[in-house]
């Protein structure tokens, strides 16, 4: 939900004959709700639907249901600020649920449905970029709370906008953030996490765009902020510092991949090591952060062809995650991907079978809210690449079917794969 105060109706009691002793018809009934409680009523009922990562479609319709309602109890004359900051959230939080639709299979089938979602989430996170900026332009008193929001719809729309626009939404979210810092009564934490974790996707589109440079300048400038975060953390303030950890790790990971040099590849990744491993000592329960140390030493096992750095991946990292919740999907990815890792640097194709039987044990129970569709057809890919080694040719027909029918691998990448067996290809392109 947007960050700010949790604010109340402001609206006072109107007139009318207190009850009291004596009177006409006895003591008055309750009083109706005005509009604007009826709004937030609804806006309640809409958050308690779902969780911050739990897409839930009967929110989504709530929210629209409260939505209507702030801009009825804006018509009826209404508290201003309360009404519009009321209409904004609706219009933020309906965004990041369709955000997450695009993590869950049944909501989003495939690339063309990715695109109309990801065109709504735009479409919302404008008007609550307008509602936003007129909040700060008209109450004064409400000015750094609607800046925290607006970086935040800001970044979000930026996020599932194309290159170039992105880049000025990215900008006009950086300064909102930054003007917020400026001010003393807000959680300075909380803000530097967020611009920290908006640089890092900033890093990482001009990464995927080919501009390793940038990538590496605003991966550093990320780095800056998740120390600063650190260093601003107060946990009687409910500050997340776990999250900030884990952030920072996944800043450094990231930057390994980007990186052409400088700085190298081995530091990144033991500075990524390094805050990982902080994340766990603080909360010993996270497989976030034991699931990151696998990945972090599974780089340096490609890099170094080894499989020694695989089994390390597997000891430290993805087998103590599955200890603590058996069904974690990013430990048992993170196996099989190991175990693939392992059958191609040591030729043992008993390897690819248990990495072929580990992905579709994952296809199997963790479908449903698996990933995006870029995930998804990842996913896919390389589970049918394990089952074509493996020598499970209809396993490795049917992921590459349902891999294609995302939109995202195109026949032509499927024939140029040399790890698929010939009649599996051909089963393909039947």
């Amino acid at each position: 939900m947007p960050k700010g105060k949790n604010r109340k109706a402001r609206e006072q009691d109107g007139g009318g004959r207190k009850g009291g002793k004596g009177g006409k018809g006895g003591k008055p009934g309750p009083k109706p709700p005005s509009p604007l409680q009826e709004a937030q009523t609804l806006q309640q009922k809409a958050s308690r639907m779902c969780g911050r990562g739990r897409w839930d479609p009967t929110a989504g319709t709530l929210y629209e249901q409260a939505l209507g309602a702030f801009q009825h109890a804006l018509q009826e004359g209404c508290d201003a600020a309360e009404g519009l900051i009321g209409a904004a959230e609706c219009y933020h939080r309906m965004a990041e649920l369709m955000a997450e639709a695009l993590k869950v299979e049944s909501a989003c089938p495939n690339a063309t449905t990715a695109a109309k979602i990801s065109a709504k989430i735009v479409e919302h996170a404008k008007a609550a970029t307008d509602l936003y900026a007129r909040v700060k332009r008209e109450f004064p008193a409400e000015r750094t709370d609607a800046a925290v929001n607006l970086g935040g719809v800001l970044s979000l729309c930026a996020d599932h906008s194309a290159i170039p626009e992105c880049s000025s939404l990215y900008s006009a979210a950086l300064a909102e953030y930054d003007e917020a810092l400026g001010s003393t009564d807000v959680s300075k934490a909380d803000i530097l996490e967020n611009k920290a974790d908006m640089l890092q996707s900033m890093a990482e589109r001009a990464d995927s765009a080919g501009d390793a440079g940038e990538a590496v300048r605003l991966f550093g400038a990320a780095n800056q902020a998740y120390n600063a975060a650190c260093m601003e953390t107060d946990s009687r303030m409910g500050d997340d510092l776990v999250g900030i950890l884990e952030g920072w790790a996944g800043n450094w990971l990231s930057l390994a991949s980007a990186t052409q040099g400088t700085p190298p590849v081995t530091t990144c990744i033991e500075n990524a090591i390094m805050q990982f491993n902080g994340a766990y000592e603080c909360d010993k329960s996270s497989t976030t952060a034991l699931c990151g140390i696998g990945d972090a030493l599974m780089v340096l096992a490609e890099g170094e062809a080894s499989p020694v750095r695989v089994k390390e991946a597997l000891d430290r990292g993805y087998h103590p995650a599955l200890a603590i919740n058996d069904g974690d999907a990013d430990a048992n990815v993170g196996i099989a991907e190991a175990q693939f890792l392992l059958g191609k640097l040591t030729g043992n194709a008993e390897h690819f079978a248990s990495s072929a039987q580990r992905y579709l044990a994952v296809a199997s129970h963790h479908w449903a809210d698996f990933g995006s569709c870029s995930d998804r057809s990842d996913f896919l890919f390389n589970s049918a690449i394990a089952c074509s080694l493996a020598g499970l040719k209809s396993e490795a027909v049917a992921c590459l079917r349902q891999c294609v029918s995302y939109g995202l691998t195109s026949k032509e990448e499927v024939l140029a794969e040399p790890d698929l067996a010939d009649d599996v290809k051909q089963h393909v392109m039947a």
